[in-house]
Order: C-alpha cells, then sequence, then structure tokens
C-alpha cells in the first residue's frame, strides 16, 4: 500500500466545501442582478465581502489559516468601505497579497507535513 502525503477529506471537510461554494454562487447570483446599476466600488466591495465570507466557511477544510485570511480579507474590504479614499487599485493589491500570501503559507505548511 503506497501512502498519500495528503489525508483523505472527511465527510465534514467536503460539506464545508461545498457549502462554500454554494453560497459564493448564489450569493453572487444574487448580487449580480442588485449590483448591477451600482458603482464599480460597491461593485468592488461586495464582490470581495462576497469572497471573504466564502473563506470563513471553509475552516473546517483548511484551518486556521484560511480563517485568518477570511477574517483580513473582510477586515480590508471594510476599511475600503469605511474610507472612500482608499483607491480601488489599492484595495485590489492589498487582498491579492493577502491572498498570495495566506495561499504560500498553505502550500509551505503542507509541503513541511
Amino acid at each position: 500500500m503506497t501512502s498519500h502525503p495528503i489525508a483523505r477529506p472527511t465527510n465534514l471537510q467536503l460539506l464545508a466545501l461545498a457549502t462554500a461554494i454554494a453560497f459564493e454562487i448564489t450569493a453572487f447570483a444574487v448580487a449580480g442582478r442588485m449590483l448591477a446599476r451600482r458603482s464599480e466600488r460597491e461593485q468592488t466591495l461586495t464582490i470581495l465581502a462576497i469572497v471573504g465570507a466564502h473563506l470563513l466557511l471553509m475552516a473546517p477544510a483548511f484551518g486556521p489559516l484560511i480563517v485568518a485570511l477570511g477574517i483580513l480579507c473582510l477586515g480590508n474590504t471594510g476599511l475600503a468601505a469605511a474610507a472612500p479614499s482608499y483607491a480601488l487599485p489599492a484595495l485590489w493589491f492589498s487582498d491579492g497579497v493577502l491572498k498570495l500570501v495566506a495561499g504560500a503559507g498553505m502550500l509551505w505548511g503542507q509541503a513541511l507535513a
């Protein structure tokens, strides 16, 4: 029998992933209709908030790092909502950096396992 570096996911982990994906699809479908006539800023903030929330739903599958990423993404989006001077390019850049760093952390952590 060959050992695999990645453990088989549990039912809870699979359910968390399915729930997160279903939430994101539903939220985008609803938001898409509501945001059609909104500003680019409102659309961007909504999109990033949906993505941040869906990250939190994946906690059972990916652990504390995805929770931290979700919280940081939602905080970054909340900051942009509260500070109209927070430019959209800066928001997108900081959001991307957060996700890049968290993704690298997950890959690095997996390599150590």
